[in-house]
């Protein structure tokens, strides 16, 4: 189960918080070798952190590796928190309430908001996206299940698979998400 404390406000999932470590980011050849040390990879953006990282902004803003901003709001006093009241069921809860799958683990939650997020931005036949004011609403098909439908209705009709997500934000800033 979700418990509040279990949002770590602190570096402790954050790559780029690692310390540089002598020697691992060097490339080695053995001594006998006669090879010449493997060539660099050469990029012009910085490494990726895998979906689902969060980056600390400060403030208590995160950011996701897609480039989604959690930070202070809702009900739940939290962005995050309030995403992460989609990773159980409410079963009293009145009409529908969209549950993802993962367990209850934060990280495969975002991961799969941040990867329905950048299918979100390649557009297609797969995604719906509505202007509400100064929010956009992404319904995003996910052509699996990535969740179920709870709440009463859910319950009543038998919990029923999700294959949709839907998104909401201002700017990158999440306001919601869940499965529907």
């Amino acid at each position: 189960m979700f418990l509040k404390e279990q949002i770590p406000f602190s570096n402790s999932e954050n790559k780029s918080a690692m310390p540089d470590l002598p020697g691992l980011s060097q490339k080695q050849t053995p001594a006998k070798s006669s090879r010449p040390p493997p060539a660099e990879k050469v990029s012009d953006s910085k490494s990726q952190p895998d979906l689902g990282q969060l980056r600390d902004l400060g403030s208590k803003v995160w950011e996701s590796a897609a480039g989604l901003r959690y930070g202070p709001g809702s009900q739940e006093k939290h962005r995050l928190l309030h995403v992460m009241k989609h990773a159980e069921d409410q079963p009293d809860r009145p009409g529908k309430h969209g549950v993802f799958d993962g367990d209850g683990v934060r990280k495969n939650i975002l991961a799969l908001i941040d990867e329905a997020y950048l299918k979100a931005l390649a557009g297609g036949k797969t995604v719906n996206k509505k202007k509400e004011g100064t929010r956009v609403v992404y319904t995003v098909d996910m052509k699996r299940p990535i969740g179920y439908v709870g709440g009463r209705v859910g319950n009543q009709q038998g919990k029923p698979k999700a294959y949709r997500i839907r998104i909401v934000l201002e700017g990158t800033n999440v306001i919601t998400a869940f499965p529907l």
